[in-house]
């Protein structure tokens, strides 16, 4: 018996050519710009009043290999670790999967501040954002698909950093873990 191999992936760009960068065991950063890797550019700046907000992030599982052909199902996602500075907040939800009506390019004003990460906004979305570390290990947000072959697969996971004008700035920025789990029959 020959496990499957599944990668997370963050979507970005335009509909039309999405890109797919892997982030499996790794980093991916929240900026004002909607790149998978932005490094320490275009950081979300702490306002004088009100709140600016990262450019959503869209993650997606992604089988690359799947040999024996199991069914991958069961698709939950939570967060291990919720460390963020007073003033932060990291809100997301479920985008639902039919020919890419999850996703949804991010946008905003480069530098400044992302659009804010609303079901009005983000039209994919299967209820209002909340807080992502509602999610645990105990209670994880359940996410729809399956497959038994390869490629993308189950819904969206979206989500933003808000920074308010309380907010006191981190460097570096502490990590937290989101983690996907499924099962495979």
């Amino acid at each position: 018996m020959t496990l499957a191999t599944v990668d997370i992936v963050r979507r970005t760009g335009p509909s039309g050519s999405i890109v797919d960068t892997v982030v499996t065991g790794g980093t991916t950063r929240l900026s004002t710009s909607d790149v998978a890797s932005p490094t320490a550019n275009n950081p979300i700046p702490v306002p004088g009043a009100g709140t600016n907000y990262s450019f959503w992030a869209t993650l997606r599982l992604k089988a690359t290999a799947n040999p024996d052909g199991h069914t991958l199902n069961n698709l939950k996602v939570y967060t291990s670790t919720s460390t963020v500075p007073s003033g932060v907040t990291v809100l997301g939800q479920a985008a639902n999967v039919s020919t890419d009506a999850g996703y949804r390019q991010a946008t905003g004003t480069v530098g400044t501040t992302g659009t804010q990460l609303t079901a009005g906004n983000h039209t994919g979305l299967t209820g209002a954002p909340v807080s992502i570390f509602t999610f645990t290990s105990a209670s994880p947000k359940s996410l729809a698909g399956s497959t038994a072959t390869t490629g993308l697969f189950g819904d969206h996971f979206v989500f933003q950093v808000g920074c308010d004008s309380t907010t006191v700035p981190a460097s570096p920025a502490p990590a937290n873990t989101i983690v996907f789990r499924y099962d495979e029959a």
